[in-house]
């Protein structure tokens, strides 16, 4: 089986984003904060929104969406 990474980036009501990575691919759950958050904490990870191949919403609450508009749009990600 191959590795499968998580890293909760943001939880709570201020903010979620949860980011998973395969060997083939890395995903965001959420972008529940401002890209530019979103940005800094996969940075200190060791990834970027440029290698992110689509995000996943699981509800349309603003905690869960908040910077999901300018991500996909500036950076192309399907959601």
């Amino acid at each position: 089986m191959d590795k499968i990474e998580a890293y909760s980036l943001f939880s709570g009501s201020s903010g979620n984003c949860t980011y998973i990575r395969t060997r083939d691919a890395e995903f965001l759950i959420d972008a529940g904060v401002s890209a530019r958050a979103v940005e800094k904490a996969l940075r200190e990870i060791g990834s970027s929104l440029d290698r992110i191949s689509a995000i996943f919403v699981t509800h349309e609450n603003a905690d869960h969406t908040r910077g999901l508009e300018v991500i996909s749009k500036k950076y192309h990600i399907p959601t």
